[in-house]
């Protein structure tokens, strides 16, 4: 995630790549609202911290209802994906701590099987596909 902090962040993306968010306020603040609204809140979101910025250094930036809108469903996405990123990690590391744990683990079912139908009495497991109709079973 690309979150934009201060007025001296640089765009890394668009037609303003490198620029920072105050030169870019100074030139072309429709910009601002228009990634505001439009790009995707994971490659580009703006910090409340930098949004205090804007609103003392540059007071004529339309800091209105709808930008603040967008910016709020902006930060709900972005915590809702976090929660879900940390759920997953969570199920993952329970999935492996189980598998870890399994006392089933390295058990060749195979051998079990033909160990269980012989009971012992056509030797050790050779191995391989065995076709247990022969054997009668």
């Amino acid at each position: 995630m690309s979150s934009f902090n201060t007025l001296n962040d640089k765009f890394h993306f668009g037609k303003y790549k490198g620029k920072s968010i105050g030169e870019v306020l100074q030139y072309d603040p429709g910009y601002i609202t228009w990634c505001n609204n439009n790009v995707d809140p994971e490659r580009c979101y703006f910090t409340e911290d930098l949004l205090h910025q804007i609103s003392e250094s540059f007071p004529d930036f339309p800091l209105d209802g709808d930008f603040l809108e967008q910016w709020s469903l902006n930060d709900c996405y972005l915590e809702e994906l976090h929660d879900y990123e940390i759920e997953v990690a969570i199920q993952r590391q329970e999935a492996e701590e189980a598998e870890s744990n399994d006392p089933y683990k390295g058990i060749d079912w195979a051998e079990e099987e033909w160990d269980a139908l012989t009971d012992g009495q056509y030797g050790p497991y050779p191995g391989g596909d065995i076709d247990y109709d022969v054997f009668g079973f």
